[in-house]
């Protein structure tokens, strides 16, 4: 797994991420949504808006819990999950 950390880019670099085979990218605005990713789709980039990483006047440690959570989730390894990557994979 990797990590990407864009900045105002958001939508380019998932997006342009997603193009290339065997990459999963997800756009993750939350913990829960760290979870989900790694647990249903075995995401394997991790796309963060800026507001999350550097959010105005808000806490800013709100990106390591969010980063761990992605870190710590395994592959859930569902039959459908895996016919559904594998599915994903072909394009």
């Amino acid at each position: 797994r990797s990590t990407l950390f864009p900045y105002t880019t958001l939508f380019r670099s998932w997006l342009t991420a997603n193009r290339f085979s065997g990459i999963r990218a997800a756009v993750i605005w939350d913990k829960f949504e760290a979870h989900e990713c790694r647990n249903d789709n075995d995401t394997n980039v991790l796309c963060l808006p800026a507001r999350v990483v550097d959010p105005p006047g808000e806490d800013r440690d709100n990106w390591k819990e969010i980063v761990d959570e992605w870190l710590e989730t395994p592959f859930a390894g569902a039959a459908r999950y895996v016919r559904r990557n594998a599915e994903l994979d072909k394009f």
